[in-house]
């Protein structure tokens, strides 16, 4: 089996505020779980580069060369979206709903992934039908009762408040209240509001380009040959077509000479910019990636996942001689059953357990696709692309 040479790991998130140090002491602690079987990894310490960009090491046995790890950070163009509150959320909704609603876009996610439209119209459900649900209710039973006119009123305004904070309660503890500023925010970003983020894009196109003229100068004549991987998980992973689609265009030799040029996918939800209609430049940029001849791409999908797009492709379509696969992480074989159990009760525990690592040896484990030794290109064509064939 191929061997790879230096690699350089590009990592971007997906809609988290947190600032690369979390995400630092995050690898730290998973990394310390691997199991028994797997090699053991160690992160070096957090260099910060600026302020969308911040690098470690991971080193693993002897013998490889540490593997340079780049978190692409964007913590600081989503802080302003994360304001919290009734009025933020009221804005937000009249912003996404009627459009997406409009343009048939619900409709069409519903299409390509019924649970990921079930958490996208949470949000609207909950706003509407928890003060709707009490008004009913109080109103209803005060009805009944023979209230007149004036305590009925009472009733409702009781009834439609207190729905309203059972709704808030309830959206919180699913997480709805995050789903709504990440379609607020996915929606500014395809009309091109968002520029604090497009200028970050273009600095992370900069990125890969130096870093794969980088690794070329640092691959000895003979040696096996480098890769870069860029990662993108959750709604980082369309940022990461983004920033890849633009390199391509400025350097169009990147993966024909020097490194390698690999792509990784972890839970993507493509469609959510996708399918709207003003986002016509993205969906320009996935059709560059896959007119790229020199792209191995791997999409890690899980169908418990509903934050995710797993029988979807996140290169929407299949043209283009760019190699790409879809697989499923089989969270159930990579945890104990047990564990597996509570992880299907937090979903947003279970869209971040593709950067966790397993607690079975031969489970899905995203550190040995960021830095065991076998390139992207050559897993594409294993039955299980975390496992080596035996």
């Amino acid at each position: 089996m191929a061997e790879a040479g230096p690699r350089h790991v590009l990592l971007v998130g997906g809609f988290d505020p947190h600032p690369p140090r979390h995400v630092h002491r995050a690898m730290r602690r998973t990394l310390r779980e691997r199991p028994a079987g797997r090699p053991a990894l160690h992160l070096g310490p957090l260099q910060p580069v600026d302020a969308g960009r911040a690098d470690w090491t991971l080193n693993g046995p002897s013998g490889r060369p540490a593997v340079r790890f780049s978190l692409l950070a964007w913590d600081d163009c989503v802080r302003p979206a994360w304001v919290a509150g009734p009025g933020r959320a009221l804005r937000d909704a009249a912003f996404v709903y009627p459009a997406l609603l409009r343009q048939g876009v619900l409709g069409r996610i519903r299409r390509l992934a019924r649970p990921a439209h079930a958490m996208a119209v949470l949000p609207l459900a909950l706003g509407l039908g928890g003060p709707l649900g009490g008004v009913a209710l109080a109103a209803g039973g005060a009805a009944l009762a023979g209230a007149g006119a004036a305590p009925l009123l009472a009733a409702a305004a009781a009834g439609g408040l207190g729905g309203a904070v059972l709704a808030h309660t309830l959206g919180r503890r699913l997480h709805a209240d995050w789903l709504l500023r990440l379609y607020g925010h996915t929606r500014a970003q395809a009309l091109g509001r968002t520029p604090a983020l497009e200028a970050r894009i273009e600095a992370w196109a900069t990125a890969l380009i130096e870093a794969a003229e980088a690794l070329a100068a640092a691959t000895p004549a003979g040696a096996p040959r480098g890769e870069l991987l860029l990662v993108g998980h959750s709604t980082g992973s369309l940022l990461a077509v983004s920033a890849l689609a633009r390199a391509l265009r400025r350097a169009p030799g990147l993966g024909r000479q020097g490194p390698a040029l690999a792509m990784l996918s972890l839970g993507h939800c493509t469609p959510i910019l996708a399918e709207l209609p003003e986002a016509s430049a993205f969906r320009a940029e996935l059709a560059t990636l896959r007119a790229c001849a020199a792209l191995d791409w791997l999409d890690v999908s899980a169908p418990t996942d509903w934050a995710g797009f797993p029988r979807s492709g996140p290169w929407y379509g299949e043209d283009g001689p760019m190699r790409r696969r879809q697989v499923s992480p089989q969270f159930h074989k990579a945890l104990t059953p047990a564990a597996y159990a509570r992880l299907l009760k937090d979903r947003q525990a279970l869209h971040l357990q593709y950067l966790r690592s397993p607690e079975r040896a031969d489970g899905y484990d995203p550190f040995e696709l960021f830095a065991g030794p076998h390139p992207l290109a050559e897993r594409l064509r294993w039955p299980s692309p975390w496992q080596p064939p035996a």
